[in-house]
Order: C-alpha cells, then structure tokens, then sequence
C-alpha cells in the first residue's frame, strides 16, 4: 500500500482537528482579584500579576474588585493604569457595597473597559496621586489626564453615589455582586484598544477564579495601614525591652524584632516620619534608663514625652494617619508596661538575685515519690 495517500489523510484530518482541540483548550475564566485598602506593592503587584496571567492565557475578562483610597507612590497609580489600558483582554472595575474608589483608585476605574458600582459605594473625590503627601493641582491634573477622554470631563472633587456615576458617565452599571457583573457583560461589545471584543461570559458556563494576595503578600498589605504600622512599633518594642531585661529562650525578642521589621516596611511603603520613629524609640528608651537606676526620675517625664509627640507625628500627612484612639492606647498601653509591668519584673529579679525571693515549684511532689 502506498503511504502517500495515507500520509496526506492523517494530516488532513489532523488540521481538521486543531480548530476544534483549540477550542477545547481556550480557558472560558474570568481572572478576579480583589484589592482593599491602600494600593500598595502588594496590591500593585495582585493586580498587575493577574492582567498578566490574564493576557498570557488568553482569559475572557479581569475583574477588579476595589475598595480603596488611592495609592502610596505616584508611579504606583499610573503605572496600573497603563497596565490596564494595555490589556488585550477586557478589564472591568467593579466597587463593592459600601466601597470606595477615590483619587489613583478611581482614575483606575476610570481606566478601566467597564466600571460597575453597588448600593453605597462611592466613586472620588480625585485629589491626590500619592496617599503619603498633600493634595495638589499637579497631581490632580496628572490623574485628570490619566483618565479616559471620552469619560470624565468634569473636575471631579467630591464622591458620587452609583446612580449620579452612572447618569453623568462616570460608571457603566449596578450590581450587588461579581456575578451580577458577569451577566451585565454577557453579550456586551467592549472597545479594547484598537478593536471591539464581545463577551461572552455566562456565569453558569464561566469558570470565576479569585486571585489572592497569598500569605506573604497579604501579609504585608496588612502591616501597610497607619494604626497597624504603630502597633506592631510598639509590641515590637515591648518583646525587646523585656528580652533585654529578662534575658530567656528569646521568643520574646524575635517576636518583637519580627513586629519591628514589619513596622519598618511599613514605614517604608507609607512614607511615614522616620524622626518620629526614632523620637518613640528615644522615648521607651528614656524609660528603661530610669528602669535600670530603680527611680522615676526627669527621664521618665522626657520618655512619655517624648512617646506621645512621635506617636502624633508618626503619620501627620491628610490622608494617612494613626487614629487617635490608637494613640491614646498606645501610649497609655505602653507607659503602664514599662511603669508597672517591667518594674515589678526588674523589682522581683533583684530580689532573686539578693536571694531574698525563693523559687518554689508550682506543684511539688511529696517526699519520696516521684512525678
């Protein structure tokens, strides 16, 4: 038998084939990824990550679920806004219930091929491109000019409800829930870059795949938020005053380096005052000078001083800032660890060491057996 004929009908029926396993082999998903809070390296790098994956796999759609005031860095917002407006696949920005997308955060639902808002959420004011500075005319005009130019074409100062967003432009739809965006989509034609892509994206027959930030990342974007960065300062501080102090195994102190580290890059991704860093430290560290002398004396005065002044300046800016309640129970927290906790520490460790105070067993065994 010849094997040309055969030949040819094997790859005949092989390029029949292959419109058919590619259909079969392009992925129906849609790419969600959700972002709250302050976009930071974390977030910028969620987002970023899963345009990306999005584009490299061919997906249908990327939805954006954003709940946030904006971004820390000027380059942050505009670079996610060209990865947006680059995207071959289809971006969609949808608010959550009782979210915000305001300043960078809101230029990137502006940026978006489809912005969708929900029941008490909020779209603006547009004020700042960088959450760790003061608001300015440049970096308002930059998000302006970020901004699509078929949308937003009035100043936009204050924040609007879904339905004012939607009758002046500003948003595309409504909807309570991912999947009710995925509906408002099914079928529509959207204008990505130079070409209009319909979608296809029925919820029952799409595949939904959530992008998180992982335990890392997550991780960092939790410790990338004011009060947080202050907190874990503190307790940071805590573990190692009382490792100094009563020296053991050491878990106290490398949990508080580890808070300290976190508070380090969280005063790294927020900008915050590294004065008023160093003026906290001063201050626990005035304190424990005054512990060691066994006297309260004009250190300790200069120590809470000096606590309580950087504690208010740690974050000073208009946008980020430690509350105040957190501030009055840092520093209160604080003072009475040091004052009360360490002394009766320090006060019951002389005393041991005098051989005034007597170890004893918790439970002790009767004479002559054994536990």
């Amino acid at each position: 038998m010849k094997r040309g004929p055969l030949l040819f009908a094997a790859v005949l029926v092989a390029a029949m084939s292959l419109p058919a396993f590619a259909g079969a082999r392009t992925p129906r998903r849609v790419e969600v990824v959700e972002v709250t809070g302050i976009i930071d390296p974390s977030a910028e790098h969620a987002i970023d990550g899963t345009i990306e994956d999005a584009n490299r796999e061919r997906a249908l759609l990327v939805v954006i679920q954003l709940n946030s005031r904006g971004a820390v860095g000027s380059d942050r917002g505009s670079n996610l806004i060209d990865r947006v407006s680059s995207s071959r696949v289809p971006v969609a920005v949808w608010i959550p219930p009782d979210g915000i997308a305001a300043n960078s955060a809101a230029v990137l639902a502006f940026a978006a091929h489809y912005t969708s808002m929900s029941a008490g959420s909020r779209l603006g004011p547009i004020k700042t491109d960088d959450l760790s500075t003061k608001a300015g005319e440049r970096s308002v005009a930059f998000l302006r000019r970020m901004a699509r130019g078929s949308k937003r074409v009035v100043p936009f100062d204050h924040s609007l409800g879904p339905r004012t967003a939607i009758r002046v432009h500003d948003a595309d739809g409504m909807a309570q829930s991912v999947t009710e965006v995925l509906q408002q989509l099914d079928g529509k034609t959207l204008k990505v870059g130079d070409r209009s892509v319909t979608l296809s994206v029925d919820p029952n027959t799409t595949e939904i795949r959530l992008r998180k930030l992982g335990i890392i990342g997550g991780a960092l974007h939790a410790a990338a938020k004011p009060s947080i960065v202050y907190l874990l300062l503190l307790v940071g501080l805590v573990g190692v005053v009382f490792e100094l102090f009563h020296p053991s195994t050491g878990p106290a102190g490398a949990a508080g380096l580890l808070a300290i580290a976190l508070s380090v890059y969280g005063m790294i991704t927020l900008r915050g005052s590294w004065a008023a860093f160093a003026i906290i430290c001063f201050g626990v560290a005035a304190f424990c000078v005054d512990l060691a002398t066994e006297h309260l004396g004009p250190l300790t005065v200069v120590g809470f001083l000096a606590l309580t002044g950087g504690s208010i300046f740690l974050f000073a800016g208009p946008y980020l800032k430690v509350s105040p309640f957190i501030i009055g129970f840092g520093v209160i927290a604080m003072t009475m660890f040091l004052l009360g906790a360490m002394t009766r520490v320090l006060r019951d460790l002389r005393a041991l060491a005098r051989g005034e105070l007597e170890v004893r067993e918790a439970h002790p065994h009767p004479e002559g057996q054994e536990g």
